[in-house]
């Protein structure tokens, strides 16, 4: 959910198995977290997502499947 403070939870829903990244991107674009989920099976999948060392601010989390990738928004608010 957004804002969030500390931790989030992130549903995804794989539509085909493979090599998964989740990675985050401040507003210039620039990634500053970066994690390879590894082999993931088709179905729904949950990333648990820390932001300790984050600033209050816009950002922007993908996940990437092959050449797939779903970009969303997210806002922390300490």
């Amino acid at each position: 959910p957004n804002p969030f403070n500390e931790t989030t939870s992130i549903n995804i829903e794989l539509n085909k198995s493979g090599q998964v990244i989740f990675e985050v991107t401040d507003l210039s674009g620039k990634i500053i977290y970066f994690n390879e989920l590894g082999n993931l099976s088709s179905g729904n999948h949950q990333v648990n997502f820390s932001v300790d060392d984050f600033n209050s601010g816009i950002y922007y989390y993908s996940i990437k499947l092959g050449d797939q990738k779903i970009t969303k928004k997210m806002i922390i608010n300490k």
